[in-house]
């Protein structure tokens, strides 16, 4: 490798470090957002039609990381088909896709759309974030995924243990269980807490890059 392509994939590297990092903020700031509105109405202080807006924030941070992803991909020519044969990225997808779902699911069940089973899908939807956190394709040398792998693991051990107690909230009609919810914003300081580790999305010599 020349020392100009060497240069370019060092670039490269950083700014896809750079719009990791950007996308783990903006989705940290949108749980977060809904911790605390799930915390207001567990305390009675939301009520009436915004009891939708959580819903909603889980359907738009569904809706940014695809949308990001794309844009940044078109930005950059990066081609679709490159795009959609990355195990990281297909893992990015298939988790916003189950944001989008939990968040529909829990705003139908508010609006009294078979509300008992339509308010488990969320808890179910963190749960399987959270599995697929834990397994999350990480690129990089071989210090940096080992790294990103145990912050992703511990992240999604979190959003796992969120998703089991807004279950039993769920089962039991709960409605001042904040377990679920004190969890849910300890995994959204973990995402604004993360940073892609020095040598993220770098070629290790020795190592294929990719967990």
């Amino acid at each position: 490798m020349s020392q100009v392509d060497s240069m370019d994939n060092a670039a490269v590297a950083r700014r896809r470090a750079a719009y990791s990092n950007f996308a783990h903020i903006v989705v940290g700031l949108l749980l977060g957002a809904v911790a605390l509105l799930a915390a207001l109405e567990a305390f009675g202080l939301v009520r009436g039609g915004w009891r939708y807006l959580w819903p909603g924030l889980l359907v738009g941070a569904g809706l940014f990381v695809p949308l990001f992803i794309l844009w940044a991909a078109r930005r950059y020519r990066r081609p679709l088909a490159q795009l959609l044969a990355d195990h990281q990225q297909q893992q990015h997808f298939l988790l916003s896709g189950l944001l989008f779902a939990g968040g529909l699911a829990e705003f139908l069940s508010l609006a009294g759309v078979l509300p008992f089973l339509l308010a488990l899908v969320m808890p179910l939807a963190l749960i399987l974030i959270g599995l697929l956190f834990i397994v999350h394709e990480q690129h990089g040398t071989a210090g940096a995924v080992a790294r990103a792998v145990l912050a992703h693991r511990l992240l999604g051990g979190t959003l796992v243990l969120a998703g089991l107690a807004r279950a039993v909230a769920v089962v039991l009609r709960g409605t001042d269980n904040l377990v679920w919810v004190v969890l849910l914003m300890a995994a959204a300081a973990q995402l604004l807490a993360y940073r892609e580790p020095e040598g993220a999305y770098m070629a290790d010599p020795e190592h294929s890059g990719h967990h």
